[in-house]
């Protein structure tokens, strides 16, 4: 499993990873031929990027094509972590 910091580590054009809810997905060969161009993936990787993916009205083509890039989950307590911080609470075991 991945932690958070190394997939935001994970942000070029050349090494290109995103969260899409707490699953790690590698983007890279995606990333010039994504039809709303390359630059609104580039602003996503590295970081979670469910809240822009449904923010959109992707396809169901789309979200299966997301199957194809998948790399793995993110380690469990850094998705506990991020509920916490989400919900303005700090992990006790920070």
């Amino acid at each position: 499993m991945l932690m958070l910091e190394e997939v935001g580590k994970q942000n070029s054009k050349h090494k290109a990873r995103m969260l899409i809810p707490g699953c790690v997905y590698n983007i890279t060969c995606s990333i010039e031929e994504h039809p709303g161009g390359e630059e609104v993936l580039l602003e996503q990787v590295g970081r979670d990027a469910t809240e822009s993916l449904d923010d959109v009205d992707h396809s169901t083509d789309t979200r299966e094509m997301l199957k194809h890039y998948y790399i793995r989950d993110i380690h469990p307590g850094d998705h506990k972590n991020k509920v916490l911080r989400i919900l303005g609470r700090k992990s006790s075991s920070a």
